[in-house]
């Protein structure tokens, strides 16, 4: 419970003098896919989805779903994707947003990031991968504070901006 304090004590204070709700989950086994495959059913308008690595069929078929509901989905993904065999990043490609974008200005991208109606984020260590809820110790944190998606939107665009079509 403190670290979730610690936590929502950060989010609120540079962005918001209002609470940000904060929901933890862990991995393996603890939620993490099934908490994002939740939000991305929930969205309604727009869904940023940022990816370091991508294999998670769940979470693909839940953005396919918010797709046919009329979501309009833009991707970044990094260009560690473009050599994995396993990767469902071309899979995205037939997004309304446009095809993915492949970042490759720094090292890595390794932000993990779904920014759902400008009013969610999803983030945390967890990839968005079948052995990160499966196999490794992970964590994801589910935030609703429009500022603090405003703050995460800013980023994702500007790293859109710099990505390769």
């Amino acid at each position: 419970m403190k670290l979730l304090s610690l936590l929502l004590l950060f989010v609120t204070s540079d962005l918001s003098a209002e609470p940000a709700d904060v929901r933890p989950y862990f991995s393996p086994a603890g939620g993490c896919t099934a908490a994002a495959v939740r939000e991305i059913d929930a969205a309604k308008i727009t869904i940023d989805f940022q990816a370091y690595r991508f294999t998670s069929a769940d979470i693909l078929f839940a953005l396919e779903r918010a797709i046919s509901r009329g979501v309009h989905v833009r991707a970044l993904y990094d260009r560690a994707n473009k050599s994995d065999n396993l990767t469902l990043a071309d899979d995205l490609a037939r997004f309304p947003g446009g095809p993915p974008r492949l970042y490759s200005r720094s090292l890595i991208m390794h932000s993990k990031i779904i920014i759902l109606d400008s009013v969610t984020v999803v983030s945390g260590s967890f990839n968005w991968t079948t052995s990160a809820e499966k196999s490794n110790d992970e964590n994801l944190i589910v935030i609703r504070s429009d500022k603090v998606a405003a703050a995460y939107t800013a980023q994702f665009s500007r790293i859109m901006a710099n990505a390769q079509k």
